[in-house]
This record gives structure tokens, C-alpha cells and sequence, in this order.
């Protein structure tokens, strides 16, 4: 399959991979992608639907000079998401023990594009402290069980007082412990509050851009914040313009991993003001992917325009 008629430099090669595909319309499902690269560039072919692992894979990496590799898992419901998982680690394990430099995976159920999240352990090592304030009584119960409470968060700050420390490192670090602690608690409130604030317009406040940016590095609550911004409904573009304005203020990668994917949602739903708003809060390392979504979402140019870099 020909992903790219052009190939296109990208500074950080994992950087989004996932969502090129779909910007030339291949949708594909419950099946393993690996994305080639060769100096920085996606090369032209993308090896597909491999069941199993044998010598074929790696002879294909071997054409090009391919030196890294991006394994991409798709599934299309709870139901083959395991399955897919598997198979996609399976994969990158063979490629990493065989001397390649492979991101892996990138594993999504439901809706294929509007779910694709990149996951690997460099998106976002930081959490959130998430307020039981406001929240389901239930929820609230095991977030408090985790620890989830003012005095905790304040030991932590004169444990972490120095320089360069923010308030916003501060609550970040401390929901680490409870995200490790209670994860399915952590998304549960974080979804809450996300509901919350879109419903009533208000401003977010440091634990909630906090919540917000650990939240995204879990493709769960990924897929249930890009499912909201793509929905067709005459509240689209308020959530999409809400999650622009949390993550402005999160750690870099997550800001500029949730800003590309809004960008597609945006450019999707026909708000192309706002894709290129959010293409432009991308990180400086995405700079020139940045620039190029901007063209082509405001159709100056089209992929098959792209100069040969």
C-alpha cells in the first residue's frame, strides 16, 4: 500500500504517524501496520495484515534502507482490541530484538479514526491530581481511597520544593501516584470533569489543564475526548475549542499529540480556522508538520503538491 506519494521529513518519526494514513482516506481494520522510515522519512510503503511473524517482515524493512520502524495496531471494537494488541507487540519486540529502532503501538477501539492515539513511554511521564470535588459520590469514594486529597498534595510540594517547580508540576506528580493507583478511578473523573466543564463553559482551573494532561496519554480517555470533538453536533466545535484551551498549558508532547488530532477532527467537521489553530499549537519539534497541515488543511496546497524534501 503506497501511504505517501512524497515522503516527508518529520523530526520525531513516531510523532503521529498514526493519523498520516487518513489523511489519504485508508481506513484500515483490526489489522497490524509497520510504518518504515529511512533517515527521518516515512518510506512509500507500508507493510500490512501480517498474522503472524516471519521472514517476509524483515526483508521488507530491509529494502530502502529502512532504520526504524513504527508498528501500528488497529482495532475495531473492545472485542478484537486484544487480539490486535497482541499481535502488534508481537511484532515490535521481533523488530526491536533484530537491531531496528521501532515505535510502538498504537492501539484503538471504536471508531479507527477517530481514536488513533500514539502510545509509547516518551508521550507524557507526568500525572495529575484530580479534585473529588463535584464528582459522582462513587468516584469520589476511590479517588479518596488513593489518596486524592489536599494535605497529601501539600506534603508533596515541600517534598518536591526547588527551583524550576511549578504549581502545576506539583499536582501533576502527585496524580502520578494515584493514576498508577487507581487508573479506571482516575479516568472515570477525569471524563467527569471533562463533561462538566463543557457543559457549563467554565474556565479550567490548574488541576483541571492538570487532569487534562495526564488524561490524554491514556488512549481510553483519548478516544472518548476525540469521540466528542468529531461528533456532529452543534457542540463540536465547543469541545474542540474547550480541549485546545486545557492542554495550551500541559507538557509539550501531550499538547502537541492532542493539537494534531483536534486539527483532523476540526478539518473533518469543515472548522478549518480552528484545525489550523490547533495545528499551530504543536510543539517547535513538529514545526514543519505543523506547517504542512496548515497548508493542506486550508487546501493550498495538497499532498500530492509537497516538494520532495
Amino acid at each position: 500500500m503506497t501511504i505517501w506519494s512524497k515522503n516527508i521529513r518529520i523530526a520525531d518519526s513516531g510523532q503521529l504517524v498514526a493519523a498520516v494514513p487518513h489523511l489519504v482516506g485508508y481506513r484500515p481494520v483490526d489489522e497490524v501496520i509497520v510504518i518504515p522510515f529511512a533517515q527521518g522519512r516515512i518510506a512509500s510503503v507500508a507493510h500490512r495484515g501480517y498474522q503472524r511473524v516471519d521472514s517476509t517482515l524483515l526483508r521488507g524493512t530491509n529494502r530502502d534502507g529502512v532504520d526504524a520502524t513504527t508498528v501500528v495496531g488497529w482495532a475495531s471494537s473492545d472485542a478484537t482490541a486484544s487480539d490486535v494488541s497482541h499481535r502488534a507487540g508481537v511484532l515490535h519486540r521481533l523488530l526491536t530484538d533484530c537491531g531496528r529502532v521501532s515505535v510502538c503501538l498504537s492501539v484503538v477501539a471504536g471508531d479507527v479514526w477517530s481514536t488513533v492515539t500514539r502510545l509509547d513511554d516518551r508521550v507524557v511521564t507526568r500525572s495529575a491530581w484530580v479534585k473529588a470535588r463535584g464528582l459522582d459520590p462513587a468516584v469520589a469514594h476511590r479517588l479518596a481511597d488513593a489518596g486524592c486529597d489536599p494535605q497529601r498534595r501539600d506534603r508533596l510540594r515541600d517534598q518536591l520544593a526547588g527551583p524550576g517547580i511549578t504549581e502545576l508540576d506539583v499536582h501533576i506528580q502527585h496524580a502520578a501516584n494515584l493514576a498508577r493507583s487507581q487508573p479506571q478511578g482516575f479516568a472515570a473523573a477525569a471524563i467527569h470533569r471533562l463533561d462538566e466543564l463543557i457543559r457549563t463553559g467554565g474556565a479550567p482551573d490548574l488541576d483541571d489543564t492538570a487532569v487534562m494532561a495526564v488524561a490524554a496519554r491514556n488512549p481510553g480517555f483519548t478516544c472518548e475526548v476525540v469521540t466528542r470533538i468529531d461528533a456532529k453536533s452543534r457542540h463540536a466545535g465547543q469541545h474542540a475549542r474547550f480541549w485546545l484551551r486545557v492542554t495550551r498549558d500541559a507538557p509539550p508532547p501531550c499538547r502537541s499529540t492532542v493539537a494534531t488530532l483536534l486539527a483532523y477532527a476540526a478539518w473533518r467537521s469543515g472548522d478549518r480556522l480552528l484545525a489550523v489553530e490547533a495545528t499551530r499549537a504543536t510543539t517547535p519539534s513538529t514545526s514543519d508538520l505543523a506547517r504542512f497541515m496548515s497548508e493542506v488543511i486550508t487546501q493550498e496546497l495538497t499532498p500530492e503538491d509537497l516538494p520532495n524534501k
